[in-house]
């Protein structure tokens, strides 16, 4: 291939990673458990029934964050927390509501995060305030790379964000549990 930027270029295991990270809500997995993501594929993801949208975005998504960390407009530093990024984007941008990937409410779904993708600032915004909840959930002992691949981070992160329904399990150190 000819003329294409080997970083405009999204391989099957970034948009497996992406995918997951943003539309199953499994950040942590994507960062360390690739092979358990693997599994899925077929039921949770590339499902046959699944519309197409999601996985344009998710693959937008993880180049326009990669773009803005290249560009020095978001910091390096926050690179071990990229599908956490890109999850807490989905959030802050689309809403806690998220129609299921079947049905055909996601396609306007994904729209709306496509347009706030292709505009730099909306974009630059969107991943802004995802680092304010990364930072949040990271709490006062900062970002760690084994820190982002645990569910309660994960979590911690969702909670962050006001999405209803996490709990902070016990081996996270934001956690009164």
């Amino acid at each position: 291939m000819t003329g294409i930027e080997k970083v405009r270029i999204i391989n099957k295991p970034q948009q497996i990673r992406s995918f997951a990270a943003m539309f199953n809500d499994e950040p942590h997995r994507a960062s360390r458990y690739y092979s358990d993501l693997r599994a899925t594929v077929g039921r949770r993801i590339f499902n046959e029934q699944h519309k197409l949208e999601p996985y344009y975005v998710a693959a937008y998504a993880y180049s326009k964050l990669e773009f803005l960390f290249r560009t020095g407009l978001l910091p390096v530093y926050y690179k071990p927390a990229r599908y956490q990024l890109l999850m807490a984007f989905r959030y802050i941008v689309g809403g806690g509501e998220m129609p299921a990937l079947t049905a055909n409410k996601i396609q306007p779904y994904c729209h709306k995060l496509s347009e706030a993708l292709w505009s730099d600032s909306a974009a630059l915004t969107g991943f802004k305030k995802g680092i304010e909840a990364v930072d949040s959930a990271a709490g006062e002992g900062g970002l760690s790379r084994d820190s982002v691949k645990t569910q309660s981070f994960t979590d911690a992160v969702k909670m962050a964000l006001g999405v209803s329904g996490v709990r902070l399990t016990k081996d996270h150190p934001r956690s009164t549990a």
